[in-house]
């Protein structure tokens, strides 16, 4: 909790237990939209999302959610818990306090730092499992850690994301940015300088294309130059490491 505190976010407001139901408390940020969040219990992050919706309204669906919502019912019901045994949980939020835009796109910064932090932090609550991670070796009590086999975990402050290598990633010279990271690219048509893990001295000139998708998120286009490093330094299916310097700038990592 402290560690997010030092990195932007407050301590906004608390879940509680009335009438045998779950409300929430928001003393700031009510209507604050584009987010990052936490709830946090004795200190502790339990979890961890993002919302470009107001912040009320991502609570609300905390607070009575549809069964048909997978995520909006385990957190509920992990929160009723621990209100249940007389315990409280805090909702901290992170409020991007000074907005930028990248040509036409707005740089969504809850977005882009969102999967960092989990992959970070490992929250209880959050469902890591859509991150891909794979599961390669137990401690001494049997509890499993879970991280990307021949990499290492991203740091909370940068933004990055991981790219599986399948076949037309690997043979083609190209990768599409994961939706969530949308907003932290430039311009359609925008060059981009692709930085390689072990060629320092090598950049990669490429382009940002975002009309070959119809949702418009960018595919990173490296040509032959990208293929061949890609095709040198990995296997089919395997896992590569992308992190975000600039909207027109990356750096990738095996």
């Amino acid at each position: 909790m402290e560690r997010l505190i030092k990195h932007g976010f407050v301590v906004a407001g608390y879940w509680f237990l009335q009438n045998n139901s779950i409300y929430y408390n928001l003393n700031s940020c009510q209507k604050a939209k584009e987010v990052l969040y936490a709830f946090t219990y004795q200190g502790k992050v339990k979890y961890i999302g993002k919302t470009d919706q107001e912040i009320e309204k991502r609570m609300n669906g905390y607070r009575n959610p549809n069964r048909s919502q997978s995520t909006n019912m385990r957190v509920h019901n992990n929160i009723r818990k621990i209100l249940e045994v007389g315990e409280r949980i805090d909702i901290l939020i992170f409020v991007d306090i000074n907005p930028k835009r990248h040509g036409d796109y707005n740089i969504n910064l809850a977005a882009g730092l969102e999967g960092g932090y989990i992959f970070d932090i490992q929250p209880e609550w959050n469902n890591v499992g859509k991150y891909k991670y794979v599961k390669i070796s137990k401690d001494k009590y049997s509890k499993p850690i879970l991280q990307y086999k021949n990499t290492t975990l991203p740091s909370a402050n940068t933004t990055s994301f991981y790219i599986i290598l399948r076949d037309t990633y690997h043979n083609r010279g190209f990768f599409n940015v994961p939706t969530r990271y949308s907003g932290c690219f430039g311009a359609n048509e925008e060059e981009i300088e692709i930085s390689l893990e072990n060629k320092s001295s090598q950049i990669i000139v490429g382009k940002i294309d975002r009309k070959d998708n119809r949702t418009g998120t960018p595919r990173i286009k490296g040509s032959t130059q990208l293929r061949d490093w890609i095709q040198e330094n990995f296997k089919l299916q395997e896992v590569m490491k992308v992190e975000v310097l600039t909207p027109t700038s990356i750096r990738l990592y095996k």
